[in-house]
């Protein structure tokens, strides 16, 4: 019996070698999927994450809560919903690098909109301050105050249009990234 074993001592030394070159492969191929896997679960719910601060965004843009709010002079052209919108969530997003997993018109529609939400949200703090300084009688000239407020207005009327437009255009964006890692 040992003589025989001695014969297929190489043998069985290269099938024991195989196997564990066969099983590290079979392992680093499942991590691999696991590993992909669980990138495009976390894209998902971050991308649905966003696409719900989409919608509440244009919810509070256009929808009933703050109508009542709803800045409107025809005479100056002036149409916005003097309302604040976070953007924590993109931040987040930003902050944990997935946004590099889209493609670069997601990326730069993403990026677009936020940063006209943060300019948005800029002007309406100093429109909001304006107001409180010429109707606190702190001003010494309200009529100056009030070109600086109409001024803010036209801006975030401007931006209010552009969001719109950019939410409309990153909702696609976002249910075509969905559709890829599906």
């Amino acid at each position: 019996m040992a003589d025989i074993l001695a014969d297929y001592n190489g043998i069985i030394a290269l099938v024991s070698v195989l196997a564990a070159i066969a099983i590290f492969f079979v392992q680093y191929f499942m991590d691999r999927r696991r590993i992909k896997r669980d990138l495009h679960d976390t894209i998902r719910r971050f991308t649905n994450t966003i696409l719900v601060d989409i919608k509440q965004i244009h919810d509070a843009k256009t929808g009933d809560k703050y109508k009542q709010d709803k800045r409107i002079d025809e005479k100056k052209k002036i149409e916005y919903t003097p309302v604040y919108i976070s953007t924590k969530v993109y931040e987040s997003f930003i902050y944990s690098g997935l946004i590099a997993q889209f493609d670069s018109q997601t990326q730069l529609n993403l990026d677009d909109l936020y940063y006209k939400i943060d300019r948005s949200n800029d002007s309406l703090k100093r429109r909001t301050d304006a107001v409180i300084s010429r109707d606190s009688g702190m001003a010494p000239n309200r009529e100056e105050i009030q070109k600086v407020i109409d001024k803010f207005e036209v801006l975030l009327t401007e931006y209010e249009k552009e969001i719109l437009d950019l939410l409309v255009e990153a909702e696609k964006n976002l249910r075509y990234e969905l559709e890829k890692i599906k």
